[in-house]
């Protein structure tokens, strides 16, 4: 448990330094302190990919895609597809998409073209 304590304690303690002496280039930024970029930010360096709608729930308003080119399934939320897609089922059906990672690190598509 005292193990655990002090690792804690050091985590607290670097993201003090971090803040009263500023950034350190020798090492990675707390992750307090990354600065946070919306999907649309991320827009325009990222690639466009495609694949296929694996499952999409109208009701719910969220799907998933299974991409040609990546590795497991990517999700994706309603007010990503063109209005006219919003209220159809569309499972099946192939599509361009753009993708960025959540906060958590996920994988998430956004833009998606039918």
């Amino acid at each position: 448990v005292a193990k655990h304590m002090l690792l804690l304690a050091w985590a607290d303690q670097a993201a003090k330094r971090h803040l009263e002496e500023g950034p350190d280039v020798s090492g990675p930024i707390p992750a307090a302190k990354r600065p946070r970029v919306s999907f649309q930010q991320q827009a325009a360096a990222e690639e466009k990919y495609c694949g296929w709608v694996r499952s999409y729930n109208p009701g719910k308003g969220f799907g998933f895609i299974t991409p040609d080119s990546l590795p497991g399934d990517v999700y994706f939320k309603r007010d990503a597809l063109p209005v006219e897609f919003q209220q159809i089922e569309m499972t099946g059906a192939p599509v361009r998409f753009s993708l960025a990672w959540t906060q958590d690190g996920k994988p998430q598509a956004y833009d998606l073209e039918m």
